[in-house]
Formats: structure tokens, C-alpha cells, sequence
């Protein structure tokens, strides 16, 4: 079936012979009659068709120019209302209604609708001297997505910039600033507000357990310093009492010693 005699039907009966005036009347009244219907139709497969947005299966025939922009308009009319969604359309058709839309609404409505940054620079160059609306919309939509890349290499820098710093710092002898400056960069890892990928997440959780292990076996060696000090600490008392010890043995000895002397001469 034919585009345009969707809009009415088949026609089940031949029509009576017109006169010669209303023959040439006919075209004029079925073409108006068709617009009319056109005004009024719903969204769909036919409207679009008309309209240019997209191909029916069935489609042999081109629509009138005046009925194509009868269909634009109509199609604009319900965009404009809300009743047809654009985000569903396909990059092709948003390209071709933001750049030839019968309607400035409609062609803002599909510069909106637009999210390719590569798309929205190529409609850039297309609308630049031809719809001002249209050229800030795709520009504010395509500053706003290269803020968002720019913002997202930033995040990403920033967790490589910690994950290097924690790495070189895993590999260095503990010193007096090691666990302030582990400290520093596990508490930047632990405060980031975007997820890392695998790889991040791998070379920042082996980091993070050699600066453990390294603040771990320092802590260890500490304790042992510490044993071993007491321990000599308490050889060295022990040493020093058993001396007094045995001096004051060898005094009272001496002493008993003279008392017997001085006894036995008496």
C-alpha cells in the first residue's frame, strides 16, 4: 500500500464522472483534505514518514512538498507537547532534525536530545551560521561533556598520583617520617570518592601492605631492641647486686676475722 493512501483508506467504490470545474477542483480539495488528516495525526510510523524522521518498509512514494511540512509542523507540534520523546531516536534522525527541523523548537529539541561528543562537534560546524538557539545548546552540551572528561582525567591522575606515591614510598627504609607519610597517602587513597579500576586497586593494595610490613617489622625490631635492653639493664643489676653482695661478705668476714685475732691475743 501506497504512503499516502494510509492517511484515507482504499477506496472501495469508484467514484461518479465529474464535471470539468470540479475535476480540476479535486486535486486542490483531496491535497487540503490530506493536510487536514495530516494535522491531525498521532505519532507513529506514517507521521514520521511524512515527516522525513524515518523510512516506512512500505514507503514508495515521496510526500508533497506541502504535505512533508504539514508533517513537520505536526510532528513538532507533539515533540513540542511531550508526547513524542526524542532520546530514543537515532543519532542519524537527532542530525538531521537538529540541523533541518521545521521548527526552531524542533531543532532545539534535538540538539537536546543529542550525546555523541564526536556528533555534537560535527552539528556544531553544521548550525554555526544557521540557528544561534540551536549552535549554544550543542556547545553548552559539548563544554559540559569535555568538563566531565577533563574532570574525570583529573580523578583518574589523582589515584595514579597515589598510587605512585605509595608505591616509591613502600620501597624506602623506615626513618622518623615513614607512618606520618604512609598516613598521608592511605588516608588520601581511603577518601576517594571515585572507585578506582582493578589495576589501581591492585597496585595500591600491594603498596599499602609493604608500608604495613614495613612499619610492622620496624615496630618489631623496637620491641626486641627494647627485650634486649632490659635484659641487660637487668644482667647489669643483677652483676651489680651480686657484687655488693659479696663485699659485704668479704667486710663481715674481714671483721670476724680481726675479732678472732684480736681475742686470741688477749
Amino acid at each position: 500500500m501506497k504512503l499516502l493512501s494510509r492517511l484515507f483508506g482504499a477506496t472501495a467504490e469508484t467514484p461518479p464522472m465529474a464535471s470539468p470545474g470540479e475535476q480540476s477542483a479535486a486535486p486542490v480539495n483531496e491535497e487540503h483534505q490530506r493536510i487536514e488528516a495530516i494535522g491531525q495525526l498521532p505519532d507513529g510510523e506514517l507521521l514520521r514518514a511524512l515527516a522525513g524522521v524515518a523510512l516506512t518498509k512500505d514507503q514508495q512514494e515521496r510526500p508533497s512538498p506541502l504535505e512533508e511540512r504539514a508533517a513537520q509542523a505536526r510532528f513538532a507540534q507533539l515533540v513540542d507537547s511531550g508526547a513524542v520523546n526524542l532520546a530514543g531516536f537515532s543519532v542519524e534522525a537527532l542530525a538531521e532534525l537538529a540541523v533541518q527541523g521545521s521548527t526552531s523548537r524542533l531543532r532545539q529539541r534535538a540538539a537536546e536530545a543529542v550525546q555523541d561528543p564526536a556528533q555534537l562537534r560535527e552539528l556544531l560546524k553544521q548550525v554555526r551560521a544557521k540557528d544561534k538557539n540551536v549552535y549554544r545548546i550543542l556547545k553548552q552540551k559539548l563544554d559540559a561533556l569535555n568538563a566531565k572528561d577533563r574532570e574525570a582525567a583529573a580523578i583518574v591522575e589523582e589515584i595514579n598520583s597515589i598510587c605512585t606515591a605509595l608505591d616509591r614510598h613502600s620501597h624506602r627504609v623506615f626513618d622518623p617520617l615513614y607512618s606520618g607519610v604512609f598516613e598521608h597517602h592511605h588516608h588520601r587513597w581511603l577518601e576517594l570518592t571515585t572507585s578506582p579500576d582493578a589495576e589501581q586497586s591492585r597496585r595500591a593494595g600491594e603498596a599499602i601492605a609493604r608500608c604495613q610490613t614495613v612499619i610492622t617489622e620496624h615496630a618489631e625490631q623496637v620491641a626486641r631492641q627494647a627485650q634486649e635492653q632490659a635484659a641487660q639493664l637487668a644482667a647489669r643489676e643483677s652483676q651489680r647486686l651480686a657484687h655488693e653482695v659479696a663485699a659485704a661478705e668479704a667486710e663481715a668476714k674481714a671483721e670476724t676475722e680481726a675479732r678472732l685475732r684480736e681475742e686470741a691475743a688477749a
